[in-house]
């Protein structure tokens, strides 16, 4: 996942290009070029069976059930580990997530795409980065890099990449396909998300490092 770089020079640069995107539109606010031609492809592609899917797809990848899942997967890995490790990583992976996506929204306050290419609900607030798209990207990425962490063959932990990447890549065709997001917001989700996922397991470990020495022999164990 991280190719060459290591997981902190990989967070730095997709952070780094989640900013600059968001100079970027903060200074041009009006979309153009890409942005524009997308949505305009996807208004005039729609269809109703197709919309129908989407609409009810966007649903689980919102930050409440996107929540709800790190919740999940927390308990699940938890129970199979008796360890705090895991499961701290993936709530933090989704936390940062979060927190990211946030400032990002009021640091650039960049509008939604017009009401009247909007299908489903009508969403008024701010749209770069999407949060469906960078919480349920943060998610999957940080359960790929977790549950393959100690998994020789290769292929499997490509194998789970991949399948992580295809459910981040659905929840952003969802925003797009509704006409929630621009298609830079649902690249920048991506982005932040997949940077979130590669930081969080460092820090993580680090963290919980340098918390052992101070814990209750008896609960040494739950940081390991």
């Amino acid at each position: 996942m991280c190719g060459h770089r290591t997981p902190i020079q990989l967070a730095v640069t997709l952070g780094g290009f989640v900013c600059l995107l968001g100079m970027t539109l903060s200074s041009h606010p009006a979309p153009d070029g890409i942005d524009g031609m997308v949505l305009d492809w996807i208004d005039h592609h729609r269809l109703a069976w197709v919309t129908s899917a989407m609409a009810a797809l966007t649903i689980a990848f919102g930050p409440i059930w996107v929540t709800g899942w790190t919740a999940l997967a927390a308990a699940v890995l938890f129970t199979v580990d008796r360890t705090v490790v895991r499961p701290a990583t993936v709530v933090l992976g989704v936390a940062l997530a979060g927190a990211g996506w946030e400032i990002a929204k009021v640091t650039v306050a960049r509008p939604r795409p017009p009401a009247g290419q909007q299908l489903s609900a009508i969403e008024t607030g701010l749209s770069y980065p999407s949060g469906h798209v960078t919480g349920t990207t943060a998610l999957v990425m940080t359960l790929a890099v977790v549950v393959t962490a100690q998994v020789r063959a290769p292929w499997v932990r490509r194998v789970v990449i991949a399948v992580a990447t295809a459910v981040a890549t659905l929840s952003a065709i969802t925003r797009l396909y509704l006409g929630m997001h621009w298609a830079s917001d649902v690249v920048a989700g991506m982005a932040l998300g997949v940077a979130v996922a590669t930081l969080a397991p460092p820090v993580v470990k680090n963290s919980l490092r340098q918390l052992e020495p101070r814990l209750p022999a008896g609960l040494r164990n739950r940081v390991r």
